[in-house]
Parts: structure tokens; C-alpha cells; sequence
């Protein structure tokens, strides 16, 4: 079975349409839930052109397809040029930019156009890219850790040379001096 496609009417007032405005009519004509009688209005409200049912059709027939390829092709070359650069540097991407490519995997995401590979690719790359923030957070958790650390053994240092220079040390035993200084090379 063969459809055969009209050629466009040379007088059509949808195809005179300027570029924003047609690429604007094939979003609303994608939109789920949005019937040809509400485009319709919404071409009147917007553009100033009454149309009808038959032309909307055939203009979904004309230039839909061929717009929801354009928009595709550049998702996935969008998605693709940012998958490169979170592979290059995954730990170098603002919170902003994940965020945003978080919206973008949820567009595409509820796109039924849009292939389930691509959907899975941007979302292995939200992976990794929070994996890699855990682990950074991790890292300066272990840092902060030990910065403390050496921090208190530095601090239990000087008190243990100060308690050997204090005259109250010559009453202390060399047994009790020694289990003090056991204790202070364990912090």
C-alpha cells in the first residue's frame, strides 16, 4: 500500500508561514493531547491566519516528519558532543550543566519519537557523572578527616611536651610519662 504524498499548495498560507513560526505549528501539532481545532485557534490567536483542518493536515503530512528528524539529529549530536566532554572531564561539569542535561534526558525521555538508545546513553553519562561527584565528595570527606587528625595528634603533641617541660611532670613516674605518650601516638 502506497500514500502517496500532496504536493504543497503554492497558495498555502501555512507554508508561507516564516521559519519560527512553522518550526512553532509542528510543536503544537506534536503535542499530545492538543487537537487540530485547538491549533487551529492557537494559529489564529497567534500567527493572524485562519486555516482549516484539511491544511493542517497536509501540512503535518509535509513538514512534521521533516522537522522532528532536524530536532532529533540535533538531540543526539547535542547529547553526543556532551557525552564526549563528560567522558574527557567527567568531575569538571557545573551542577548547572548536569542539571540541565537532566532536563534534557527527561525530554527525550518522554519523546516517543526518540530512540531508547540515545535516552540510555545520556542517562549512563548523568551516572557517571554523579558517580564521580560521590567520589569526589568522598576524597574531601577522607582529606578533611585526616587534616583533622593530624590536627589533634599536633595538638596532643604540644600538650604532652608541655605536661614533660611543666615542673608538675617531675612528679609524674617515667611508667605514667611513657602509657601518656603511647596514648598520644594512637590520635
Amino acid at each position: 500500500m502506497s500514500i502517496s504524498i500532496k504536493k504543497p499548495r503554492s497558495d498555502s498560507k501555512l507554508d508561507a508561514l516564516k521559519q519560527d513560526q512553522q518550526r512553532q505549528l509542528c510543536e503544537w501539532m506534536l503535542t499530545p493531547g492538543l487537537s487540530y481545532e485547538s491549533i487551529k485557534e492557537l494559529v489564529v490567536d497567534k500567527f493572524k491566519i485562519s486555516t482549516n483542518s484539511g491544511s493542517l493536515s497536509r501540512f503535518y503530512q509535509s513538514r512534521v516528519s521533516a522537522y522532528l528528524i532536524q530536532r532529533r539529529s540535533q538531540q543526539v549530536g547535542v547529547a553526543k558532543e556532551v557525552g564526549e566532554e563528560l567522558k574527557k572531564m567527567p568531575g569538571e561539569f557545573s551542577q548547572v550543566t548536569i542539571d540541565a542535561l537532566e532536563q534534557k534526558a527527561f525530554e527525550l525521555a518522554n519523546n516517543p519519537v526518540v530512540e531508547a538508545r540515545s535516552i540510555k546513553a545520556i542517562f549512563m553519562l548523568l551516572l557517571r557523572a554523579r558517580d564521580q561527584s560521590l567520589k569526589e565528595k568522598d576524597i574531601e570527606l577522607k582529606l578533611r578527616r585526616l587534616q583533622l587528625l593530624e590536627e589533634n595528634s599536633k595538638s596532643a603533641k604540644e600538650k604532652l611536651t608541655a605536661i614533660k617541660m611543666s615542673p608538675q611532670a617531675r612528679g609524674l613516674s617515667a611508667e605514667t610519662l611513657k602509657k601518656i605518650e603511647e596514648a598520644a601516638k594512637l590520635l
